[in-house]
């Protein structure tokens, strides 16, 4: 069985009418703890975002006319951000929408599915080349090891000497 974690558009917009709601004064710290397990168990993490363009051609129809009110979560907004106790890190999915609800199940299982392949092909992308670079190491030995071969050592001297600048002897080769 796969599991997932999955975040429901913990955004600035969202938030900050709540965060001084003392109910909710441990939300921050117990979702930090809980992607904090969910990381060191490498658990797939899903975030859900809503993410409005400022010009109001994707908005809810509701939102549309002028004077509804704010839409919440306008691109490239600091509303529409990540709160700083839930930003995603680097290879976990981020699902962008257009509504204020979460996605289905078969929209979460078809996105967790992709980014599971996503991820897999990145490790064979890697592991293929660390192969290629010990390849490459490895044909350099043999060349070096060739190269050893007619070497010869016709007369050599071995012998102990004082050093001129410690309190030292120093093995000399020639």
């Amino acid at each position: 069985m796969n599991l997932a974690l999955i975040l429901v558009d913990v955004q600035y917009d969202f938030w900050q009418p709540f965060q001084a709601l003392p109910h909710l004064a441990t939300f921050p710290a117990k979702l930090t703890k809980l992607l904090q397990l969910a990381r060191a168990k490498n658990l797939t993490i899903i975030h859900t975002q809503a993410w409005f363009k400022p010009d109001r051609s994707d908005w809810m129809l509701f939102y549309r006319p002028e004077g509804r009110g704010k839409v919440p979560c306008i691109a490239e907004t600091v509303g529409a951000q990540f709160t700083e106790f839930a930003t995603p890190q680097p290879g976990e999915l981020i699902i962008q929408k257009q509504t204020f609800d979460g996605k289905t199940g078969g929209e979460i299982i078809a996105a967790g599915e992709w980014k599971l392949e996503e991820r897999r092909l990145k490790e064979k992308e890697q592991a293929l080349k660390e192969i290629s670079e010990l390849d490459a190491k490895s044909a350099a030995a043999d060349r070096v090891r060739e190269e050893l071969k007619c070497f010869a050592v016709l007369r050599s001297r071995f012998y102990i000497q004082e050093s001129e600048y410690s309190f030292g002897r120093n093995p000399i080769i020639e």
